[in-house]
């Protein structure tokens, strides 16, 4: 740039700055004339600068600079002829002309300073180095190390297998594998910022109970077969799948998000009573077809059938504190009565001569045994009693090396040579008991196999699979949102009921069939998922049910008691409801 059009430019700025006034130190400070000439000079110099920022407003608007970004050729000439003007029109030095700007400005005066030398000496305003801008550039702070395919298998496995085995893995067990192992040396921040880039995040963790990782995908494998079979008789026409689930609501349940002021003293702090109020637990229902059933509140006791005409699978009722768990309000008796006398009145109104396939989850209520089915364990007297109800009258056990019969008069006393031990009739009763599998069939399993319909057990901890899951998150957000700090549990209920079934004022539409059938195809896609990353890379569930009938032997689904034996029944699952997220209108 040239002095002459440095000088047009600053004839067009024409800064009036003053000089700053002379320490006081140099004169006495008792002099009151002093003192006054100081006042009206900072209030001339404070003016001045008001008019100065006011002249070349629009340049310093443009120029202000909070994020650090570099400045263009452009903002570098203008920035250049300013200091030139500064200390021209100011007769001060090049520091102090980069300070005054600075404070104008924004700019950093290192940065005008920088700018200055540079000018000074090749005669050229710089323009940006992008040489290191973007995460793409290995000078970048935020550059993300690439990682080869190799070192991204292994972080992947060894991620699952501690997760899996102890429970957690940290940044900086990461950190120390990536160092020992492949000789990367990484800081804790950049290898929590690759992870992130590889999609995974950092949170806190569920304890899944004493099952492993394999027996979980052998569950899930067993579902995705089970599954498929029965969506391709659905498809025929011949039966129609039906998903369950308990949930409940509490009284004060409200949206818990709000806008609010983070500088206020309150700041996100909201009136309104405190607790969550007494709880409604809710059982109902869904297909394809949408609820099954309608509103049949004023029937509140499910140990009754509903009258004909008004069949549905819906009960709420009022729930006791019974803990934090509110399945606790549930048992297996109760289970079996909403079977009896809602969901298989309302299924058979609804689909006249279908077959039901039923899919629920592994909550101990829904394997309810009742009182014909036979668990291997139990006193002496109750092994006793077992074998005898099965028809067994004498059992063979082995003393001195010899193999002796006796008879169940026997039983009850002590071991002996005569009487038989607790293991040996245990013993006796695990090969007794595969011959009558009658005695291995839930209460629940008695009452579909009666009429020729079949359950299907989701997998353990795997809500995605079940889309009444996402209409309980649906029925609880409108709930919700109609929050008032006066609610009772007789207005929640009305608030459940037009959450389900629509308010046409409102506009609510409730949970529609259109609704039910989005969430069971959005279900499916996850199952589809799980079949392509653990059965067959190119499957979902309808080509599954094809390779099933061409291999036969891997139809066979073990048999859902085992688990009920062992133990290994799933224990009550928290709801998840991760898949939406309904806005505040």
């Amino acid at each position: 740039m040239s002095k002459s059009s440095s000088s047009s430019s600053l004839r067009r700025h024409s800064f009036p700055l003053s000089s700053p006034p002379k320490s006081p130190h140099l004169k006495r400070r008792s002099d009151p004339s002093y003192s006054k000439q100081l006042f009206e000079k900072l209030k001339q110099n404070e003016k001045e600068v008001r008019e100065t920022k006011e002249h070349v407003g629009g340049d310093f608007a443009a120029l202000k600079n909070p994020h650090g970004r570099q400045y263009s050729t452009e903002e570098n000439r203008l920035l250049l002829a300013i200091l030139h003007g500064i200390m021209i029109h100011e007769d001060v030095d090049a520091s102090k002309a980069c300070r005054i700007l600075s404070s104008f400005s924004g700019a950093h005066h290192s940065t005008l300073s920088a700018l200055l030398s540079a000018w000074t000496e090749s005669n050229i305003v710089p323009s940006p180095d992008t040489s290191s801008l973007g995460k793409a550039s290995p000078q970048h702070r935020l550059h993300l190390q690439e990682f080869s395919l190799e070192v991204e298998q292994a972080i992947h496995r060894i991620i699952q297998e501690r997760n899996q085995t102890i429970g957690f893995i940290n940044t900086a067990d990461i950190q120390s594998i990536l160092k020992d192992d492949f000789g990367i040396e990484m800081s804790r921040r950049g290898v929590a910022r690759r992870l992130h880039a590889l999609g995974y995040l950092w949170g806190r963790s569920r304890t899944m109970g004493g099952m492993n990782y394999a027996a979980r995908i052998a569950r899930g494998v067993t579902y995705m077969k089970e599954l498929s079979l029965a969506l391709e008789q659905e498809k025929l026409g011949n039966a129609i799948i039906a998903f369950t689930d308990e949930s409940y609501v509490n009284v004060r349940h409200k949206i818990e998000y709000t806008w609010f002021s983070p500088y206020t003293t309150w700041k996100n702090e909201v009136g309104g009573p405190g607790g969550k109020g007494e709880r409604e637990i809710i059982l109902h229902a869904i297909t394809k077809h949408g609820l099954l059933g309608g509103d049949c509140s004023s029937n509140a006791d499910v140990s009754k059938t509903l009258p004909s005409g008004r069949e549905s699978a819906q009960h709420i009722f009022l729930g006791g504190y019974i803990g934090e768990d509110y399945h606790k309000n549930i048992n297996g008796d109760f289970f079996v009565a909403w079977l009896s006398n809602r969901f298989i009145p309302a299924f058979v109104a609804a689909f006249p001569g279908k077959k039901c396939i039923l899919v629920l989850d592994n909550a101990t209520y829904h394997h309810a045994l009742g009182p014909e089915y036979f668990k291997l364990g139990g006193t002496k007297a109750e092994l006793s009693q077992k074998l005898k109800t099965l028809g067994v009258e004498s059992i063979q056990v082995e003393r001195d090396k010899r193999k002796v019969f006796m008879r169940s008069s026997s039983w009850i006393h002590r071991k002996s040579n005569f009487a038989p031990s607790a293991a040996e009739l245990l013993n006796a009763l695990k090969v007794e008991l595969p011959k009558h599998p009658e005695r291995q069939r839930t209460a629940v399993q008695r009452l579909f196999d009666e009429r020729g319909w079949q359950l299907i057990y989701t997998p353990p901890y795997t809500p995605e699979v079940q889309p009444i899951e996402k209409v309980w998150a649906y029925v609880k957000h409108v709930v919700a949102s109609h929050f008032t700090p006066k609610r009772t549990a007789t207005t929640l209920h009305v608030d459940i009921i037009m959450a389900f079934y629509g308010d046409p004022p409102s506009l609510h539409p409730g949970v529609t069939p259109e609704l039910c059938s989005f969430l069971i195809d959005h279900a499916y896609e996850w199952c589809d998922h799980f079949i392509q990353e653990h059965m067959q890379e190119e499957g979902n569930l309808s080509t599954l049910a094809s390779w099933l009938h061409e291999n036969p032997q891997e139809e066979a689904i073990p048999d859902e008691s085992q688990d009920i034996q062992e133990g290994v029944g799933e224990e009550i699952e928290e709801e998840h409801y991760d898949v939406f997220e309904f806005e505040e209108e």
